[in-house]
């Protein structure tokens, strides 16, 4: 009778376990986060994306990947008078004599696929107290290997836009043809005398995508050559 209550003990400590162990890989299966662009909750391709919200200092408060093969976690630097705070970063010039140079940069590794390019996509929140944030100087730099890096242009590459609680959302958006080992983006403020700037969230997602063939490169070049003739001959 003993044996029997053991045996079953023992049954019932595996059912748990597994349920647990269940549960577990039901919590670690991949999701798309709820800001994300629709376009990227629509792919099927590889793809990842990480946040961060500073409460857990500088590691991704989150990051997924809805493919198996293993990488490294997505990394955030950085450098000049920016610092980690509690639950944000903070870039604290408001006793300081001049301006000063701020940054922070994300880097996000990649299974490299030649016939593959890469769509980048990130997004931050940032609040400005002492100054105006549209009177901030603000330059971002996208860099992959093996040595390219691209100035990402204002109004074309990234946009700012407004929040309440008087917080502005920068978005920026750029692709890379093909598909690199790694790509890392950096934000570089210069914070006015008697200013602080704070960054309240990090967002950054990236999908990959198949390179199309020649032969519909150039098929999707006629029908836009036909949609801006028809455009023109409409305004005419």
């Amino acid at each position: 009778m003993r044996h029997g209550k053991a045996c079953l003990l023992f049954v019932l400590v595996l059912a748990a376990a597994a349920l647990e162990a269940g549960e577990l890989q039901a919590q670690l299966a991949y999701y798309d986060p709820c800001w994300a662009p629709r376009w990227f909750k629509l792919c099927v391709n590889p793809k990842q994306w990480a946040e961060w919200d500073f409460q857990q200092g500088l590691a991704p408060s989150a990051w997924q990947k809805n493919y198996p093969e293993p990488q490294a976690v997505p990394t955030l630097g950085l450098s000049g008078i920016m610092a980690p705070g509690p639950g944000f970063l903070v870039a604290d010039n408001s006793n300081g004599m001049t301006p000063a140079m701020a940054d922070f940069s994300v880097r996000m590794d990649n299974v490299p696929r030649p016939d593959f390019f890469k769509q980048v996509w990130f997004q931050f929140d940032v609040r400005v107290a002492g100054a105006d944030f549209a009177a901030i100087p603000v330059s971002a730099m996208l860099g992959w290997p093996p040595a390219s890096n691209v100035v990402l242009v204002p109004g074309r590459d990234f946009t700012v836009g407004t929040l309440p609680q008087g917080l502005y959302q920068v978005t920026a958006y750029y692709e890379i043809w093909p598909q690199p080992d790694w790509e890392k983006i950096g934000w570089w403020f210069t914070v006015p005398q008697g200013a602080a700037l704070y960054v309240d969230s990090v967002r950054m997602l990236t999908q990959c995508n198949p390179i199309p063939e020649p032969a519909s490169l150039a098929l999707a070049g006629v029908g836009l050559a036909g949609i801006a003739g028809l455009r023109r001959r409409r305004a005419l």
